[in-house]
């Protein structure tokens, strides 16, 4: 099926690109699904799905997004990137500011922390399925927090400020352990516009939010090697 699109199993010796043209009901999405069904397990495989009928789900050994429900939320995507990227000897950290910048929006994210216990200790940390080195990092981190300031993560940023940001990635990768341990309630993201505005992430429109993941999610999750399929 990749050579009907002018694509190889091998590896690429350069990008290609192929676009599946047809009315609607024509079996566009099938196709895409039986490709991936023929690729994930020997290339790497990402999918990003964005009709009302996700025809990816169910399926296993690839990377997915959606525009459903069945895939996981910006906020989430956002996350996980800077969590993933931050630190790393690469530039994706830095392309994921010029996504936010082609959008009109300043090249940071920002996060507040809601609901930190009040009984936070090391002690409850030691408790947590957490290394060492994680707890150490997340205990520095929380015990200087003030819930009620955005923490900005920024590109841009002295190393000083990245060296931070480098634990608060940290407690964004150990999030689901502290909020089961109730540790914290949430993290909240927000943008800024050019203009100066802040928002939450979740008030950008629906077609911002999709581009703004959809290219975080492919810059965080593909390599040189990967397929892309977008449906």
């Amino acid at each position: 099926m990749l050579e009907d699109l002018g694509l190889r199993h091998q590896l690429p010796d350069g990008d290609r690109v192929a676009i599946l043209v047809g009315p609607n009901g024509s079996g566009k999405s099938f196709y895409l699904k039986a490709i991936a069904s023929g690729v994930k397990g020997k290339r790497h495989l990402s999918v990003i799905s964005n009709t009302a009928h996700d025809r990816f789900v169910g399926m296993r050994g690839f990377s997915r997004i959606s525009a459903g429900r069945s895939g996981p939320s910006p906020k989430t995507i956002v996350k996980r990137a800077i969590a993933r990227t931050i630190g790393e000897p690469d530039s994706r950290f830095y392309q994921i500011g010029r996504i936010l910048e082609y959008c009109n929006y300043r090249p940071r994210f920002g996060f507040q922390i809601t609901g930190i216990s009040r009984h936070f200790s090391r002690r409850l940390l030691h408790n947590a399925s957490l290394y060492q080195s994680d707890q150490d990092a997340i205990h520095a981190f929380l015990s200087n927090t003030d819930s009620r300031e955005i923490i900005w993560i920024d590109s841009r940023a002295s190393a000083f400020s990245l060296s931070l940001a480098r634990d608060f990635a940290t407690v964004l990768r150990c999030e689901p352990e502290l909020r089961k341990r109730s540790l914290l309630r949430d993290i909240k993201v927000y943008l800024q516009r050019e203009d100066g505005e802040i928002i939450a992430l979740t008030h950008a429109s629906s077609g911002e939010l999709a581009l703004i993941s959809s290219l975080i999610f492919l810059i965080t999750q593909s390599d040189r090697d990967s397929i892309i399929l977008i449906d």
